[in-house]
């Protein structure tokens, strides 16, 4: 039943009957109480003739309270690398952060993953609030957005999502900070 139903998520081809109701854990898919939920509601819209939008797995956020906060959603590098996916990648140390310097908290970084087009790929945030930090970039991956897009919202100053802004920039050649200057330990691009 299980493999049904992650099937059926997965392609969006296979029938959802109504035996096939298992969720979270079981699935063998992603073991979150968060995913479980929405796998929980897919199986029920589903089982009473609704339409519902696909599981959004690949921008799914995921969080670890360690000290400090890691979070992520998305393709790490290595899935990229695993699937052919040409990618860029930008890393802002927190010391360049203005709200983790006026909080004394600058140990961590962000990383973002984007393809040659600019689709969001992935995110990584260690450091203060990277629970939090991380749900914007969870919800334009899912809408299919691009760095462009975080280039152009305003964020606010000072605060801890302006790290993943200063990465879309960075990526996009329009950083505040230089890498010239500032080289690999603060602030760096790679391609992948």
């Amino acid at each position: 039943r299980a493999r049904r139903l992650a099937e059926h998520r997965l392609d969006g081809v296979a029938p959802l009957e109504l035996g096939d109701v298992d969720q979270g854990d079981v699935t063998a898919d992603v073991a979150l109480v968060n995913v479980a939920e929405l796998e929980g509601r897919y199986a029920v819209e589903s089982m009473f003739g609704e339409s519902p939008r696909a599981i959004p797995y690949e921008s799914l956020s995921s969080i670890m309270f360690l000290q400090p906060e890691v979070a992520s959603c998305g393709l790490n590098e290595l899935q990229a690398q695993a699937r052919g996916i040409a990618y860029r990648v930008g890393v802002v140390s927190n010391q360049l952060v203005a709200r983790n310097v006026a909080m004394r908290s600058t140990g961590g970084f962000v990383k973002l993953l984007a393809d040659d087009t600019g689709h969001l790929l992935g995110l990584r945030v260690v450091g203060p609030q990277a629970s939090s930090t991380i749900q914007g970039v969870s919800f334009l991956m899912d809408l299919g957005a691009t760095l462009d897009e975080i280039d152009r919202c305003v964020h606010p100053h000072p605060g801890v999502p302006e790290g993943v802004q200063e990465c879309a920039r960075l990526l996009l050649g329009r950083s505040v900070h230089k890498q010239e200057v500032l080289g690999g330990k603060l602030l760096r691009v790679s391609r992948g």
